[in-house]
């Protein structure tokens, strides 16, 4: 009967190796698939935060690349704006000039015509060939007939610059408001 008492201890201790070899086999198992779950959270974890970070970083850089761009379009406007007024001042400056030429034009038209009457008052009076004066009086109505032509001219093309000038800004004024248009 030992035979079989032994027999029976050592099938016992067989079945209980065994037990713990596939208590030990699935132990492993069911660690190595908690192990592969966690590593794959952790994993999904780190792919999403670095994908956070990446989309943090890009949103920084157009925001960056935008407030550039802004800047650059702000001293583009500012320097457009500076080219525009220095434009219109030597405008109204030519302006003015034209104006104050005309004026004085006017002023020398007067003054010519009043010589031109006392000139033709002097020359109605008998013709003396020995009078110089009526001979001077002749030759200074023919000067002030003369200036009163340059002068007439001289105004016309004075005239004219005023309307050149005038056309000259309002192109400007086009080119500047196409300008603004193309900006973004």
């Amino acid at each position: 009967m030992r035979g079989l008492g032994f027999l029976l201890v050592e099938s016992k201790q067989e079945n209980l190796t065994e037990i713990i070899t596939m208590f030990i086999d699935k132990s492993i198992l069911i660690t190595a698939v908690i192990a592969f779950f966690l590593g794959a959270a952790t994993a999904g974890k780190l792919v999403d935060d670095v994908k956070d970070r990446r989309a943090a970083q890009l949103a920084a850089e157009q925001q960056a690349q935008q407030i550039a761009l802004k800047d650059e379009v702000r001293k583009i406007e500012r320097e457009s704006a500076d080219r525009l007024a220095q434009a219109l001042a030597e405008r109204d400056k030519a302006l003015a000039v034209a104006s104050a030429d005309h004026a004085r034009v006017d002023q020398l038209r007067k003054q010519s015509d009043q010589l031109a009457a006392k000139l033709s008052r002097l020359s109605a009076a008998p013709a003396d060939p020995s009078n110089s004066d009526a001979i001077r009086a002749g030759r200074c109505e023919r000067l002030l007939a003369e200036a009163t032509e340059l002068l007439g001219e001289g105004a016309e093309l004075s005239s004219e610059g005023g309307q050149l000038s005038a056309k000259l800004s309002a192109d400007r004024d086009a080119l500047a408001k196409i300008l603004r248009a193309q900006q973004p």
